[in-house]
């Protein structure tokens, strides 16, 4: 029969006969259950493993909104390292799909960006502070322009 065995602020239940300990916080998969701050750091940090959803970020903290035409034509930019007034317009389109069908998705997701399908406005949503400062420390590491 288990008893349960006070750890400080953890409660770990012990089983007296196979000498077995059982943690509450592990789920039916083996892992551990994450607190709220623990996904949003990793929806933060998943975010930002991908250069063009930092893109994305980088032009949303400085715009806050944004048409979904000229994000992904700043996106672009940003990517070839040249003015927005130089890109290709076929490449444009090939980025605004991108954007469409996976990073502003992603983005959402981790609730870092709003996209309003039917306005194709795209805004930047009340990020967490930590999302700023990890912006800063890796436009240290992008292209040169975006510092």
């Amino acid at each position: 029969m288990p008893d349960e065995e006070s750890e400080g602020e953890r409660t770990t239940l012990v089983d007296r006969d196979s000498e077995t300990q059982t943690n509450p916080e592990l789920v039916s998969d083996g892992g551990r259950q994450k607190d709220r701050e623990q996904r949003k750091l990793e929806g933060i940090l998943h975010a930002l493993l991908d250069e063009r959803r930092r893109y994305i970020l980088y032009f949303l903290q400085e715009h806050e909104v944004s048409e979904l035409d000229e994000l992904a034509t700043h996106v672009t930019a940003m990517e070839q390292e040249t003015d927005p007034d130089a890109v290709r317009s076929e490449r444009v389109k090939r980025v605004r799909i991108s954007l469409v069908h996976a990073d502003l998705p992603r983005l959402e997701d981790s609730r870092l960006v709003e996209f309003d399908r039917r306005s194709k406005a795209v805004r930047y949503s009340r990020p967490p502070e930590l999302l700023a400062r990890m912006l800063r420390l890796c436009a240290n590491f992008d292209a040169p322009e975006i510092r």
